[in-house]
């Protein structure tokens, strides 16, 4: 009987951290799907009309393959090489304000 009783309790256990489990899955895929809705198509530099959307898309979108070396410049064919080549075309791009991972302005 009392192996019974232990049994019973160890399946509520499981139970509860089975639900856990399905509701974190469950968030993660809705934000997955918000976040793909908000970053839109584009995955290469070659996709970009602008270096404020090479931002957007590198800073809120997460798409490091922007930034081949690595040095906070997303492709750099559009936003210049060095960073203040870079920072000015954000500011003359976003309306004079600087990037902060928002959308741009077209």
């Amino acid at each position: 009987m009392l192996a019974c009783v232990e049994n019973l309790k160890n399946a509520k256990k499981w139970q509860s951290l089975g639900m856990v489990l399905v509701v974190i899955v469950a968030a993660m895929i809705v934000f997955s799907q918000n976040r793909a809705d908000a970053c839109g198509t584009k995955y290469y530099c070659g996709d970009m009309n602008n270096c404020a959307e090479a931002s957007y898309y590198y800073k809120a979108c997460g798409l490091r393959r922007l930034d081949r070396d690595r040095d906070g410049i997303p492709c750099e064919t559009i936003c210049g090489k060095d960073h203040p080549t870079y920072e000015r075309l954000l500011r003359q791009q976003n309306g004079g304000k600087p990037s902060r991972g928002r959308r741009p302005r077209y």
